[in-house]
């Protein structure tokens, strides 16, 4: 039990790496000069705090302030891509995620927590009579676009496979005439608790109609245009992100302790996968082991938040359920947050 606990401690103590693909910034640089380092880091910078915050207006906003002045003094690392020219060459910067985001916590800043849900987009492409879902896969200019206005935003987006089975279940025409029921059955496989539907009408004024659902209900809709089709799919983005981040982005305030008691934790790497993800969460702090009773974990941690948040949170982990009615006590406390761990089910 003791050598358990220590080897727990330790995982507690590392740095993740969940955290670098948020961090992650190219921008291009018109030389090496120490002055277009300086405006590239700062550019790079306002790209990350938008992942960070789920909001655009970084620059209009006071409590950045403090945060944005030396971009320098958050970046992890960098390097110069491509050749010595203005067409070329560009910056890649990583920057620290986990000291920006206790800053940004500092400042009061709101946070969109780093461990976030998969939308899985079913975009339908209007380039024939009958259109087509775009794959993975697709060669499409409009699936790049997609996935790189997706990357800005740190909005993370999955495209369906379009094999036969889902060629079997779906089609662009079920899209376009809203047949949820149908698209609930295609996307179950994929297990995406959030679900776009659009369709991209192409030409001189680009057209996406949007559908958001989220477990299989209507959430929002909406129509964007824009001048290109690129524009209009980071237009899609925008709306989408808009309305996904406000669901897990934690409030700045007075951290409450609270106690997260989990069931079904058997094994080493369900200690793993079940503090490394609590640990992850913007929002938690002095997260610590409180005690083992067979397999059931207690972990005390601050959080500044409410109760509903956090076991929302916590839930992004598809591993975490709701636990049988019988598990729980009538009279648990409020500053207990009780789950159910299935450590053999893939995350």
């Amino acid at each position: 039990m003791k050598i358990l606990m220590a080897c727990l401690g330790m995982m507690l103590a590392l740095s993740p790496a969940w955290s670098r693909d948020l961090g992650d910034i190219q921008v291009p640089v018109a030389d090496r000069s120490a002055e277009a380092r300086s405006g590239a880091f700062a550019e790079a910078l306002d790209q990350v705090l938008i992942r960070l915050t789920g909001d655009r207006q970084v620059e209009g906003r006071s409590a950045l302030a403090s945060v944005r002045r030396d971009p320098s003094r958050w970046v992890q690392q960098f390097s110069y891509d491509g050749v010595d020219s203005e067409a070329a060459l560009a910056l890649s910067v990583r920057f620290a995620i986990p000291v920006l985001i206790r800053q940004l916590e500092q400042a009061a800043v709101p946070v969109w927590t780093t461990v976030r849900p998969d939308t899985l987009f079913w975009l339908v492409v209007q380039r024939g009579a009958a259109g087509e879902i775009m794959s993975g896969a697709s060669t499409d200019p409009a699936v790049q676009s997609l996935i790189q206005a997706a990357q800005a935003r740190g909005l993370p987006v999955a495209l369906p496979l379009m094999d036969a089975e889902d060629q079997g279940r779906i089609r662009a025409a079920d899209i376009r005439g809203h047949f949820d029921n149908v698209l609930q059955q295609a996307a179950a496989r994929y297990a995406a608790p959030f679900n776009v539907a659009a369709v991209l009408y192409p030409g001189a004024t680009p057209q996406i109609r949007w559908r958001l659902m989220y477990q299989g209900r209507l959430e929002d809709s909406g129509e964007v245009t824009a001048s290109t089709e690129a524009e209009v799919l980071t237009a899609l983005v925008d709306e989408v992100t808009a309305r996904i981040a406000p669901r897990y982005t934690v409030r700045p305030g007075v951290p409450v302790r609270y106690r997260l008691k989990i069931s079904g934790v058997g094994s080493l790497d369900d200690w793993q996968g079940v503090t490394g993800h609590a640990a992850r969460l913007a929002g938690v702090s002095e997260l610590s082991v409180a005690g083992l009773a067979g397999s059931e974990l207690l972990l005390d941690l601050n959080f500044t938040g409410q109760a509903d948040q956090l076991r929302a949170l916590m839930s992004l982990d598809p591993r975490f359920l709701p636990c049988a009615e019988a598990q729980l006590s009538l009279a648990e406390p409020t500053d207990v947050v009780s789950l159910c761990w299935q450590g053999g089910k893939n995350k």
